[in-house]
């Protein structure tokens, strides 16, 4: 299987998995139901999800070439990601893909660290004769003679918007062999010793992939919130603060990705690594001094069959976000956010809630809020007069 094929077929695996599970798929949840993830990976077969809670879990980890997606909870519990850790304390490898593992065994949305390679190969993750695909984790903290993060023998395995940074010793990403071949699009792999890709290209300039500090809150304690400009959740005070460093990992995930989980100010991408489409996910840096002021209005109309149309003019191309509002001022229904150019253009909203149920003839609010590239923010206010 060619490159171009692994990537593809990784890309469509990874949609339709983390979207739910396929039909006759069994969830099986840890520790719910099973005290470990490797006691539910044993009692998985094909096609199943292995639904990880918030917490941390003191084990290493073994696909057995099983073609099932472990994950934590990330996508409905937002604080998931940053909680969910997998401890290798210093076993071995934390993650191992050695059975023939196809694009279809995934990993997601875990902080792997501690681990120390199976024989001096791979800290975090090894892999050999497989090609696992691992998205939305950050990997730090692992260290091994070849691979403190990633190992790779005889495997192509895809990465997408991942984290390598900070593992001691044998690099970032490592290939033992000519044959390697692995896709990595929108990471980071930096500051690992003796390298950040070892045995293969470097990817970095190409594909969304950058080499630079992640700027950690505090990796050295564990939180691997990213530092930001605009916010960051501390989860030790459970407050938002600034820092007067902003990661360049903020807005440079995946543009294909979801985003709409994340808090405002949003620069429409998600965040690389693992805190991308959560609620706490760091937010996006605000205007900077002397940048361009961002001119916004907003027009409501309802039409007879119960669609609203929603005009909107931009003084400049910008990430737009609209909501629906009770006259309360609490939120009815979010409408995805997308890019919108310069000068006019029309949203709809299919007067339903976000139960999907018909909203009640009134008055509504459409508050829509606006960033453009250089930070500035525009906000601005419709009046909806719905008539059924």
């Amino acid at each position: 299987m060619n490159r171009l094929v692994v990537s593809m077929l990784a890309v469509v695996l990874v949609g339709v998995c983390l979207a739910g599970s396929p039909a006759g798929a069994v969830t099986r949840n840890v520790p719910a139901q099973y005290a470990t993830i490797q006691a539910a990976i044993e009692a998985a077969v094909d096609g199943d999800v292995v639904l990880v809670a918030k917490g941390t879990y003191l084990e290493c980890i073994d696909f057995k070439g099983k073609a099932i997606t472990v994950k934590s909870t990330y996508e409905t519990d937002p604080t998931a990601i940053a909680g969910t850790i997998i401890d290798g304390q210093k076993a071995g490898s934390v993650v191992t893909f050695a059975s023939a593992e196809t694009p279809a065994s995934i990993l997601a949305g875990f902080t792997i660290t501690n681990g120390v390679g199976n024989g001096g190969f791979g800290g975090g993750v090894y892999c050999e004769a497989a090609s696992a695909t691992l998205t939305d984790n950050t990997l730090s903290g692992n260290s091994a003679t070849d691979g403190g993060g990633v190992y790779c023998l005889l495997s192509s395995p895809t990465l997408i918007n991942t984290i390598i940074a900070g593992n001691t010793a044998g690099g970032g990403l490592y290939c033992g062999d000519a044959t390697c071949e692995p896709v990595v699009s929108y990471c980071d792999c930096w500051g690992n010793a003796h390298g950040n890709y070892l045995g293969m290209p470097n990817p970095t300039g190409s594909n969304g992939n950058l080499s630079v500090d992640p700027l950690f809150a505090n990796g050295a304690l564990g939180d691997f919130h990213l530092k930001s400009k605009g916010g960051r959740w501390n989860p030790a005070t459970t407050t938002w603060v600034v820092d007067t460093a902003h990661s360049p990992c903020i807005d440079a995930g995946d543009p294909a990705s979801a985003y709409s989980l994340e808090p405002k100010p949003t620069g429409c991408r998600i965040n690389m690594g693992a805190e991308g489409n959560t609620a706490y996910a760091s937010k996006s840096a605000a205007a900077g001094a002397g940048g361009a002021a961002l001119a916004l209005t907003a027009v409501a109309t309802a039409t007879s069959g119960g669609t609203t149309q929603i005009v909107v003019s931009l003084s400049s191309t910008a990430c737009v976000q609209a909501a629906v509002l009770n006259i309360a001022r609490r939120e009815v229904a979010p409408l995805p956010a997308r890019d919108l150019p310069s000068g006019l253009s029309m949203l709809r909203w299919n007067g339903r809630n976000t139960a999907g149920a018909r909203v009640p003839s009134g008055v509504y609010l459409i508050r829509v809020t606006a960033r453009a590239e250089n930070g500035a923010q525009a906000e601005s206010v419709a009046v909806l007069n719905l008539r059924r």
